[in-house]
């Protein structure tokens, strides 16, 4: 998601909220812009592996995030991706 996307998304909040969440995608980019893209993919399937075991990510939450991933993707790291949810 970038920020517009945001902005649209959550249009009609507004105040401390709004400010909360944009200090929390802050803080979530700043964390991972030194990341590799090799280790952005890992620490995706360390995350998602460890919310699929507590029940919190399910087959419709992974769909739903491969297709928001998709069109930021190549055609190498998408291969990566789907090896990645094949595994999960």
């Amino acid at each position: 998601m970038n920020f517009n996307d945001f902005d649209k998304q959550y249009h009609g909040i507004s105040g401390p909220k709004k400010e909360e969440i944009r200090e929390d995608i802050n803080s979530i980019l700043d964390k991972y812009s030194t990341y590799t893209h090799e280790e952005l993919l890992n620490e995706f399937y360390r995350i998602s592996h460890e919310e699929m075991e507590r029940g919190n990510l399910d087959d419709d939450k992974l769909k739903s995030i491969e297709r928001t991933l998709d069109p930021y993707l190549d055609a190498q790291s998408k291969a990566r991706l789907n090896d990645i949810l094949g595994r999960l």
